[in-house]
């Protein structure tokens, strides 16, 4: 069989190889098949410019910005017009979009068309026997309009479609849909393409093959809704980026190693979800249940990385969730190799302070644990796993020790209370000194696959449709958009605006996240005293010193605790108070914002500033005698 091309269109981020191409490329030339990888969204992004184009490929929600861009090549006049588009969809985002970027839109529209030429112009087709496509939020029209134009000069060419945009309904429906596609892979399909490739090479027969959508007398076929997922997952090849690095520096775009990211798996599916799947998460059941890399396998991968692409040291694990079996082998066999990598993660909030600090120490040093509320009911709503008092322990312990950690809110489930959006804004100018989240509290998204979707009206959720925007992107019936869309909009059973009630939390989020100097919450323990200092904007009381039980308590309280805890505390460390007393002193640290109090627990928000100090000291002192100093 001649070469197979592996492609990456627009809007896939410019920034980072892509993983699941470049496994595919591995497997297939372990079995001696030629393959190559293109990333076509370079020239496009080099034209545009990195900030816009990286814009554009945030934007799959809710307005499908990117994907509205190139739908015009699939349908010419089928779809609304442009100004249409505008007025219906992208000014009812606001947050997404502004007036300039809308200025900009019919001369980056009209940018498409010479952008599909050049792409076709520049890949040597000749050489290729069957083309996939990959194809993840918002990459689908401009994958299937390069699709459809190879199609049509080169009408051998074998078009294979993959990726989340295909998966189960979706992936039967696109196929459906555009005939020029002639198979589409549902699901993990490490297995499954190589083996339609050795099919199609041999000849043989592809209905046996689980996951397959293909075409037999004009009908579409579908094999299953998913391929079965992979188990061994050390059985999986090291992804092959050479493609990426290669092509990177042949063309006009200039990017900055320390804004590049090495995407990289341990684990596929989710522990906690497959106890309880959080209520918005849209894994599909067939690929929710946890897999996870031997620790031997992991850390020759991280090593791998480090070693073949040394001029890039941000590595991205795309996992779902941290494997907590990891910080048995893995995290020590991070911190024992120092590889120099600065790592990112998704974790559970519910880690111990010494879990965190052996994060730093292996290289993890950004996470991103799904905090998404403050209020411990919504969580409970949202079937996390945890409460406002460990988010906010989690937030603190990253600043002590140095993570970036990586969040934001969630709104507008049903069911919630309104009123904890006033309690979670009046709480923020207590947490201004910690880690603020990434942009204000988003409307909760009704996935496919999630059990939002799967039971809708017994969540409170009413006429369930597909995502307006879909209908400004495919001019199909509204039965073949439900099957083809990824987002879905609802009305609520008790016509609740969440928008309104949210409205206080937004406010405080926006000024929190436009202090320029946000000040400090920092403790220092001195001469059998613990002196807290306040910077913050909202400091009631600029310095605290706590001694005795106070300070005894406030140590105690740096990871969340009830009253009878701290009662059984103090008496066990010999200075047992009385219940009342001790109460008061902890309302009046809360009253002073010096701490929080939460789910009848009493948390210590103070910055420990112990280490830092000494080490100070020491570099000090060292300096010091270096010089001959006394």
């Amino acid at each position: 069989m001649d070469k197979v091309l592996l492609i990456t269109m627009p809007f896939s981020f410019a920034h980072s190889p892509a993983i699941g191409i470049s496994l595919l490329r591995s497997a297939l030339r372990k079995r001696g098949v030629a393959c190559d990888v293109r990333y076509l969204q370079f020239p496009l992004a080099s034209k545009i410019g990195l900030d816009l184009y990286f814009r554009f490929a945030q934007f799959a929600p809710r307005a499908m910005v990117g994907e509205w861009l190139f739908a015009h090549h699939l349908f010419d006049d089928q779809l609304p017009t442009p100004q249409r588009y505008v007025d219906d969809i992208l000014r009812q985002h606001p947050d997404a979009i502004n007036k300039n970027l809308i200025a900009q839109l019919p001369g980056l529209r009209a940018l498409t068309g010479p952008y599909l030429d050049a792409c076709v112009e520049a890949v040597p087709w000749e050489q290729y026997a069957v083309v996939g496509f990959s194809s993840t939020f918002a990459q689908n029209t401009a994958s299937l309009a390069l699709a459809q134009r190879v199609k049509e000069i080169w009408p051998d060419k074998v078009i294979v479609f993959g990726g989340a945009n295909c998966e189960g309904e979706m992936g039967i429906e696109l196929h459906r849909q555009f005939p020029f596609v002639d198979y589409v892979c549902s699901g993990e399909s490490d297995l499954l393409f190589p083996a339609l490739i050795e099919r199609l090479a041999s000849g043989g027969e592809v209905d046996d093959l689980p996951g397959l959508i293909y075409r037999r007398n004009g009908e579409t076929i579908s094999n299953g809704t998913h391929a079965p997922p992979i188990f061994d997952l050390d059985a999986l090849p090291l992804p092959d980026y050479d493609d990426y690095f290669t092509q990177l520096e042949e063309s006009d775009l200039t990017l900055d190693p320390a804004e590049m990211r090495l995407p990289m798996e341990t684990s596929r599916g989710c522990w906690w979800g497959a106890k309880s799947q959080c209520i918005f998460c849209g894994l599909n059941k067939d690929t929710l249940s946890y897999r996870s890399k031997s620790s031997k396998r992991a850390l020759e991968e991280f090593a791998y990385l480090a070693r073949r692409y040394p001029t890039i040291k941000y590595v991205d694990v795309s996992d779902k969730i941290l494997d907590v079996r990891y910080f048995r082998d893995v995290v020590p066999g991070l911190i024992e190799r120092d590889l120099g990598l600065n790592i990112f993660y998704f974790v559970k909030t519910n880690l111990s302070q010494e879990q965190v600090r052996l994060l730093r120490q292996a290289g993890i040093r950004r996470i991103q644990p799904g905090i998404e509320s403050l209020d411990s009911d919504i969580l409970q709503i949202m079937r996390k796993g945890c409460t406002t008092t460990q988010n906010v322990q989690l937030l603190k312990w990253g600043g002590e020790l140095g993570l970036e950690v990586i969040w934001n809110f969630i709104a507008g489930f049903p069911g919630e209370d309104p009123a904890a959006y006033q309690h979670m804004a009046e709480m923020i100018p207590a947490l201004v000194h910690l880690q603020p989240p990434a942009g204000e509290a988003g409307q909760v998204r009704l996935d496919r696959f999630s059990p939002y979707f799967q039971e809708p009206e017994a969540y409170g959720m009413l006429n369930v449709r597909p995502t307006q925007a879909y209908r400004y992107v495919y001019p199909f019936p509204e039965e073949s958009l439900a099957r083809l869309a990824c987002y879905f909009d609802f009305d609520y059973a008790d016509d609740r605006q969440p928008e309104r009630y949210t409205r206080v939390l937004n406010e405080a989020i926006e000024k929190w996240r436009s202090l320029t100097d946000s000040g400090s919450l920092l403790s220092l323990h001195s001469d059998g005293r613990l002196t807290l200092y306040d910077t913050r904007p909202s400091a009631r009381q600029r310095e605290i010193v706590l001694v005795g039980m106070a300070k005894a308590v406030y140590d105690y309280c740096d990871e969340g605790q009830t009253l009878p805890a701290v009662l059984r505390h103090l008496k066990q460390i010999g200075e047992p108070h009385e219940a009342a007393d001790v109460l008061v002193m902890l309302n009046a640290l809360v009253e002073v914002r010096a701490m929080l109090h939460a789910d009848d627990r009493y948390l210590s928000l103070a910055i420990p500033m112990d280490e830092p100090a000494r080490g100070f000291i020491d570099s000090f002192v060292a300096a010091l005698t270096t010089s001959g100093s006394t």
